[in-house]
C-alpha cells in the first residue's frame, strides 16, 4: 500500500485599497483589506494484492506417483491422454491445472481415468475429462495430461 500526501498552501495576501472622496464640506476616507489564503490538498492511495496458489504450475511440477487429498494416488502423464468417448466419460469440468483434476477424480464416484487439457491456442480453455475407464485408447499430444488411479 503506498500513500502520498501534498499540501499547498498560499501565504494569506492582504491587499489594502484607501479612497479619499472630497467635497466642498466634507471629506470622506474609505480603507477596505481584502485577504486570500489558498490550500490544496491531494492524496493518492494505491492497494497492491497478491494471490498465492497453492496448485502446479505444470505437470512436470507435480510428484509422480501424484496423491491426492484423500490419499489416493494416480500414475502422471504429460504428454499423453485418454480418448473420452460417449461411453466412459463421467463428466467435463474447467479445474486450472492437473492437481485439481485429479483431485476432482479422486472424489468422483467411478473415476478411474483423468485428462487435463490446457489449450490457450483454442481460447484458453482448460479442462479437466473425468473417465470411467481406458477403452478409447491412450494418445501421445502436447498440452494434455492424464493420470491414472492406482490406488484408493
Amino acid at each position: 500500500m503506498t500513500t502520498t500526501s501534498e499540501t499547498t498552501t498560499t501565504s494569506p495576501t492582504t491587499t489594502t485599497m484607501t479612497t479619499t472622496t472630497t467635497s466642498p464640506t466634507t471629506t470622506t476616507t474609505t480603507t477596505t483589506t481584502t485577504t486570500t489564503t489558498t490550500t490544496t490538498t491531494t492524496t493518492t492511495t494505491t492497494t497492491t494484492t497478491t494471490t498465492t496458489s497453492t496448485s502446479a504450475a505444470s505437470c512436470t511440477d507435480l510428484p509422480n506417483p501424484y496423491t491426492a487429498p484423500n490419499s489416493e494416488q494416480f500414475s502422471i502423464d504429460c504428454t499423453s491422454y485418454y480418448l473420452s468417448t460417449a461411453t466412459n466419460t463421467i463428466s467435463v469440468s474447467p479445474t486450472d491445472d492437473l492437481q485439481d483434476c485429479l483431485d476432482l477424480c479422486s472424489t468422483t464416484a467411478g473415476c478411474l481415468f483423468a485428462d487435463w487439457v490446457n489449450n490457450p491456442s483454442a481460447g484458453n480453455f482448460q479442462d479437466c475429462y473425468l473417465l470411467s475407464s481406458n477403452d478409447g485408447g491412450l494418445f501421445t499430444y502436447t498440452g494434455i495430461s492424464s493420470g491414472t488411479l492406482v490406488t484408493s
